[in-house]
This record gives C-alpha cells, sequence and structure tokens, in this order.
C-alpha cells in the first residue's frame, strides 16, 4: 500500500509536469501565431513598399520625357533665334522673344530636374524601408523558426511523460495484484 501510494505521487508528479509542459506548449503555439502575423504584416509593407517605389519611377519616367521635350523647345528656339537674326527688320523684337523663350525654357528645365531629385530621394527613402522591413522579416522568421523548435522539444516531453505515466500505472496495476 505504502509502494502504490508512492507510485500513485510520482504519477500525480508527472502528470502535473505534462500540464506545465502543456501549457507552455500552448503559449509558446500563441506566440508563434502573434509572430507569423507579424510577419504577414511586414511582407504586406514591403509589397506595398515595392508597388509605391514602381510608381514613383514611372513618374520619373514621364517626367524625364518632359525634361527631354523641354530641351528639344530650347534647341528649337535657339535655331529661331539665329534665324531672327538674319532677318534685318525684326531683328531686335525677335531676338527679345527668342531670350524670353529660352528663360522659360530653362526654367521648364530647372524645375524638372528639381522634381526629378526629389522624386529619386523619395525612392530612396522607400527602398530603405523595404530593406527594413525585409531584415525584420528575417529576424521574425528566425524567431519563429526557434519558437517552433522549443515547441517540437515540449510536445516531445510531454509524450515521453505520457509513456513514463503509462508504465507507472501498468506497474501499480501488477504490484496491486
Amino acid at each position: 500500500g505504502a509502494e502504490r501510494d508512492r507510485l500513485l505521487e510520482e504519477i500525480a508528479a508527472v502528470q502535473a509536469e505534462a500540464s506545465e509542459a502543456h501549457r507552455e506548449v500552448l503559449e509558446s503555439s500563441s506566440a508563434i501565431s502573434a509572430l507569423a502575423a507579424q510577419r504577414d504584416a511586414l511582407l504586406k509593407q514591403v509589397a506595398d513598399d515595392a508597388t509605391e517605389a514602381a510608381a514613383l519611377r514611372n513618374r520619373i519616367e514621364e517626367e524625364t520625357k518632359a525634361h527631354v521635350e523641354a530641351a528639344q523647345l530650347a534647341a528649337e528656339r535657339e535655331t529661331l533665334l539665329k534665324q531672327a537674326s538674319d532677318a534685318a527688320a525684326q531683328v531686335g523684337i525677335l531676338h527679345k522673344q527668342a531670350e524670353e523663350g529660352w528663360a522659360r525654357a530653362n526654367e521648364e528645365v530647372l524645375q524638372v530636374g528639381a522634381e526629378r531629385d526629389r522624386l529619386l530621394e523619395e525612392i530612396a527613402a522607400v527602398q530603405a524601408e523595404a530593406s527594413e522591413a525585409h531584415r525584420e522579416v528575417l529576424e521574425s522568421s528566425s524567431a519563429i523558426s526557434a519558437l517552433a523548435a522549443q515547441r517540437d522539444a515540449l510536445l516531445k516531453q510531454v509524450a515521453d511523460d505520457a509513456t513514463e505515466a503509462a508504465a507507472l500505472r501498468n506497474r501499480i496495476e501488477e504490484e496491486t495484484k
């Protein structure tokens, strides 16, 4: 009877350890789920940032085309200025008009260049954010893998404890007989 009581206490202790291990497994599963949700949010942010970067690239290409057209207009104005200087009666008027057009074209070229530089800075900032988000995703994936390994070890311990408890029960039953 004393041996049976001692074995029953051992079984109770093993069952308490198994319950604690099961609780830890549930907590680690909850933490893994939370990290997976974080990883999914970061991956969505990376995709959104990539979409935004593509839109900014398209805008730069469009504004670069406008810059080229402005340069072509400036070249045409320069040609007109030369032709105007050949016309004796209207040289002064045409020359002045051409200079004003050239000044406007230069202003437009400078504005397009400044806008392009600003957009390039925005793209660099978006790419830096995307790199940081990618690094965070890699770190969270590593943490998730470590927690999954802990969970697997705890599940194995729970299974081992259950096997040990079954063996103790069989021993008690045999010794009780």
